[in-house]
Order: structure tokens, then C-alpha cells, then sequence
């Protein structure tokens, strides 16, 4: 579905991306994840051509290169980690911005079926009953689902997800990571999250991408891509002792408050 080979991006004349490659198929999370600074966001913009970038992206089979960003928004939808949202817009309306790949023009009539999937995509994010709303009385656990809503009604072939569970509590969390496991299974959808938890990393991914100061450090199955000493190398230290660490303060017999 998408085929990323030889990324590079330079800002002022500074190396930010080096040679990136990997691919995504159908039925696949790639989770990227890597320290702050990375570059995960600025990989998830140049696969969504936000931003200038050398090397080829291939989109279903085309170079992204010759694509309009209409074309690519019918195929490519992105959850950003931050969006301006305007008190002029209720929630259905900004949810329903997510059609707007699918109509004829800009002035052209939405299609038939946007109210349906607008109702659709606020019920799959639980908030069904505040479709009136206006966007910014909402909290921001609640503003992010509903952002999370227009880029389901956009129903795109690949969903990347930019640090999805931003402000969302731990229920919405966990309905979160299913509804991508649920989306990757439809025919002909795939998903790609930045997230710094690695826990939900190995919860919602089939494979992974390590990205350490610009470069891949890891890249295949998520268990390939986690092994302990790739975790080790980017992060300086031992990450799963740490992560069992949490896990044992539960009730463990290491717990540190025990």
C-alpha cells in the first residue's frame, strides 16, 4: 500500500530525516517509536506531503510526488497532534470536514451519505449525543476523539495517527487502540501510530519502526523492532527492567512502595 525509499528532510540546510525506508501492507499497525525528537512527526508529514522531503513515496502502486492532495487524502488520512479548532463549528461540522476529499470540487454539494458517516464515525468515538455541540466547549480528551471522527469519516486506506492518545484517559485509551486493530482488519486498510508508550506499542501493533535521531534503528515485526538492546542503544537505558519496574508496582514483589 505504501513504500517509503531513501527519506530524506532537511530544514535550513539540517539533517532531520536520513534515508528512510520501509513499506506498509494491507491488514498491518506500524507503530513508529523513538525518543522525543526522533523525527516521527516529521516522517508522518512527509508521508502526507505536508512538508519537502527527497527519496520516492509510493501511495497505492503511484509516486506521492505526482499526487494532488486531494487524491492523497482520499487514501491518506492524519490525526496531527495539534489543530486549530474555531468556536464557528459544532462537532458534526468539523467531523464532516473529513468528506470533503470525496466531493467534485470545493463548491460542489456534500455527498449523499456524509450525514450518515459523520453519525457513524461520533458513535465509533463515543461521543454519538453531542454532535450539537460547539467544538470548543468539549474537553480535550473529547476534542481529540472528535478529531479522531473527521479522519474516520474521511475513511481513508491509510490512518496515521500522531501520538493518538493525547488527553484521552484510560478507557478511551484502551477503545482507541482496539478501533485501530478493528480498522487494519477491514480489506484494504492499514494503520500507522507515533506513540511513546511502548506498551501500547506492542498492545496495538503488528510491526514497528525505531526512529533515533533521524535514522532507523530497528524496522520489522514489533517484536523485531523492540528487542531489548535496539531499546537499549536509542534510549540509554534498560528499558524493559523499567517497564517491568511499573508493571511490578502493581502489586509485585519489587513493587518500590511494597
Amino acid at each position: 500500500m505504501l513504500s517509503v525509499e531513501n527519506l530524506s528532510v532537511h530544514f535550513s540546510g539540517k539533517p532531520i530525516l536520513s534515508d528512510i525506508s520501509f513499506s506498509l501492507e494491507a491488514g498491518q499497525c506500524l507503530m513508529l517509536c523513538g525518543p522525543n525528537g526522533a523525527g516521527k512527526s516529521t516522517l508522518v508529514k512527509a508521508i502526507s506531503k505536508a512538508i519537502p522531503y527527497t527519496g520516492k513515496i509510493t501511495l497505492l502502486g503511484k509516486d506521492l510526488q505526482s499526487c494532488r492532495h486531494r487524491e492523497i487524502a482520499r487514501h491518506i488520512g492524519v490525526l496531527s497532534q495539534s489543530v486549530y479548532l474555531s468556536d464557528a463549528f459544532t462537532v458534526a461540522q468539523v467531523v464532516a470536514m473529513g468528506r470533503y476529499a470525496h466531493r467534485s470540487g470545493f463548491l460542489a454539494p456534500e455527498p449523499a451519505d456524509t450525514a450518515q458517516r459523520v453519525q457513524a464515525a461520533l458513535d465509533m468515538v463515543g461521543l454519538a449525543d453531542l454532535g450539537n455541540r460547539v467544538i470548543t466547549s468539549l474537553s480535550g480528551g473529547e476534542q481529540q476523539r472528535a478529531l479522531l471522527a473527521q479522519v474516520l469519516c474521511q475513511d481513508p486506506d491509510v490512518l496515521i495517527l500522531d501520538e493518538p492518545a493525547n488527553h484521552l484517559d484510560l478507557l478511551y485509551q484502551k477503545q482507541l487502540f482496539d478501533l485501530m486493530v478493528q480498522w487494519r482488519q477491514r480489506p484494504g486498510k492499514a494503520v500507522i501510530a507515533v506513540v511513546h508508550d511502548l506498551n501500547l506499542a506492542r498492545y496495538g501493533g503488528t510491526h514497528g519502526l525505531v526512529l533515533s535521531n533521524g535514522h532507523v534503528a530497528a524496522c520489522g515485526t514489533v517484536d523485531q523492532a523492540l528487542q531489548d538492546d535496539v531499546l537499549q542503544q536509542v534510549w540509554h537505558m534498560d528499558v524493559r527492567r523499567w517497564l517491568e519496574t511499573l508493571h511490578d508496582a502493581w502489586g509485585g514483589e519489587s513493587a518500590p512502595n511494597a
